[in-house]
């Protein structure tokens, strides 16, 4: 069976060439523009990817590369902004501009079934370590040290 593109977020700024080349691509049956996909629908797409590839520029935290993970999706993100500091070796890491080194790693997570799983694995390991328990706990951390009179 084929992948298909399935490209979930808001249509943004700057995206109208994607559906320019999209209507013009003869791939309309393999490419899928679902828009935003409610938190509560999230886990049943994700259950049936082959692969994330997260190409953001700028991202605050990154927290849908850890949904990804945690629900046994492999991981391609870019290396920009927080997204290394969120991913740590549990992704493929690529220049957010470089389209020919996306292409690369994306055919390379497709047909190598031994990173496929080592990337599956360290994921849900990864994801282990960003719970809301742990956020709560080190954000209370830094309130009582920034709360305390010096």
């Amino acid at each position: 069976d084929t992948p298909h593109l399935v490209l979930a977020g808001k249509k943004g700024w700057l995206s109208d060439s994607i559906y320019k080349n999209f209507s013009e691509s003869g791939l309309q049956d393999k490419i899928h523009f679902p828009g935003y996909i409610a938190s509560q629908d999230l886990g049943a797409v994700l259950q049936r990817a082959w692969l994330f590839v997260f190409p953001s520029l700028y991202e605050g935290f990154g927290l849908p590369i850890v949904e990804a993970m945690a629900s046994g999706v492999p991981v391609i993100a870019a290396n920009a902004s927080s997204i290394p500091e969120v991913a740590g070796d549990a992704a493929l890491l690529v220049d957010p501009q470089d389209a020919q080194a996306w292409a690369e790693a994306i055919a390379q997570v497709l047909r190598d079934e031994r990173l496929r799983t080592e990337l599956v694995a360290r994921g849900k390991e990864r994801a282990k370590s960003f719970t809301w328990q742990k956020c709560a706990e080190q954000t209370f951390a830094v309130l009582e040290k920034v709360g305390r009179p010096t």
